[in-house]
């Protein structure tokens, strides 16, 4: 931040306070997850990377897809094959992306077979965090590993 600034640390006090009026009255929905219908919230997601081309490579390797490379300004950028439907994705290289554990973590496909997908982590030289778990109902399987980055990303599978 300019000058040194720090952002202010909040306490659930804090938290409480900022809450939008009326969020907690909302009704829950109890329809089942894979019968509710909305439009996507995640349109795009970047997970920041220091050494690229080992990253590319890692990625390629565990999500078995080409990443397509492009560079505007000065960060460098793989981007993830997509559909018109689908949400957009990168691996993003610049001198303000950096990797950390605590960093927002978005879920991946890991495909049909998420135990194959884990199996590829290791192999690639990743570290699998949280093993395959099922998920409540019928919302299929998590997972969560370390990427060669200190990322932390979550792998989803609908089986």
């Amino acid at each position: 931040m300019a000058g040194g600034a720090r952002l202010p640390r909040f306490s659930r006090r804090h938290c409480r306070r900022y809450r939008p009026h009326g969020l907690l009255s909302l009704p829950i929905s109890r329809t089942p997850y894979k019968e509710l219908t909305m439009s996507p919230f995640l349109h795009w997601f970047e997970i920041p990377v220091t050494q690229f081309e080992r990253a590319v490579a890692f990625y390629q390797q565990v999500l078995q897809v080409a990443l397509h490379e492009e560079s505007f300004d000065n960060a460098r950028m793989a981007l993830f094959p997509k559909t018109d439907d689908s949400c957009g994705g990168a691996l993003l290289s610049c001198p303000q992306a950096r990797p950390h554990v605590d960093g927002v973590r978005v879920y991946l496909d890991g495909g049909a077979d998420l135990d194959a997908t884990l199996a590829r982590v290791k192999t690639a030289g990743g570290i699998v965090v949280q093993p395959k778990t099922p998920l409540p109902e019928t919302w299929g399987h998590i997972a969560l590993f370390s990427d060669l980055e200190g990322n932390l990303i979550g792998l989803h599978s609908a089986t």
